[in-house]
């Protein structure tokens, strides 16, 4: 990437403000195959949750199952535009390339991640909406189990989720390697399925049910403190990126 003029700037602000525009600007393309992406994953979702709930073994119903993973795999996308840099990014080392550039501008580290975090704001929101307005308007199951401000709290709810998600993703790609975030993802991968295979064998239900339970049940006491874990964890992964940047070698 070309290294962008901060040098003219008279505050901190307005440099953030500044690296997010043309970060926001650059990934527009990425951000809407990211809404291709996760309208796909919504589309899934809703098959896959209306889908026959006997379709399994014992307790475990793999139509719950799988809309448990098209949550997960729309988790791991809602705060990213999907750029050609996340092509074989293992091999080319793009993100580490592009902090090269970014460590060298007048800037602290902590405006680089915050500015990083508004673009991030910016994708979440986009594919939040084409994310959960899709299955709102295709899921007649949705409609009749969560109606009107009931599915208002289940978004509120799964966002809190998706900003902690998207907060861990951001500090494994500022603050490992290509190697380490690819290994870190398959990682994680693998233990979220294991953990969704265990609560539908269990419970005979997936995560996803699990929780419009919990928004007909609690109400907005569940969305709310969905919504404030998830912005602790966010402000507390921040801080420990800011930290990892900082003691980073990206030379």
């Amino acid at each position: 990437m070309s290294k962008p003029n901060l040098t003219a700037l008279p505050s901190a602000r307005s440099r953030i403000w500044k690296l997010a525009r043309i970060d926001m600007t650059r990934n527009w393309i990425g951000l809407l195959f990211s809404a291709v992406f996760i309208l796909y994953m919504a589309s899934m979702s809703c098959l896959y949750g209306s889908a026959n709930s006997n379709s399994g073994t014992g307790n475990f119903h793999m139509g719950p199952f799988l809309q448990d993973v098209a949550y997960l795999a729309a988790a791991a996308v809602m705060g990213f535009a999907m750029s050609r840099d996340y092509l074989e990014y293992w091999k080319t080392r793009p993100f580490t390339r592009k902090l090269t550039v970014l460590c060298t501008l007048p800037i602290e580290t902590k405006d680089l991640v915050a500015a990083k975090y508004l673009t991030t704001t910016r994708n979440l929101l986009i594919n939040g909406l084409v994310f959960f307005g899709t299955q709102y308007l295709i899921s007649e199951d949705i409609r009749k189990t969560l109606p009107g401000f009931h599915y208002v709290l289940f978004v509120i709810f799964w966002l809190g989720i998706f900003i902690a998600f998207t907060a861990f993703y951001l500090y494994l790609e500022m603050g490992c390697t290509e190697k380490k975030y690819l290994l870190s993802n398959m990682i994680i991968g693998a233990i979220l399925l294991l953990v969704f295979g265990l609560i539908n064998g269990i419970t005979g239900s997936g995560l996803i049910s699990h929780s419009m339970e919990w928004i007909s049940s609690y109400g907005i006491a569940a969305s709310l403190l969905s919504l404030l874990a998830g912005l602790v964890i966010t402000a507390y992964v921040a801080g420990k990126t800011v930290q990892k940047l900082d003691n980073r070698d990206v030379a």
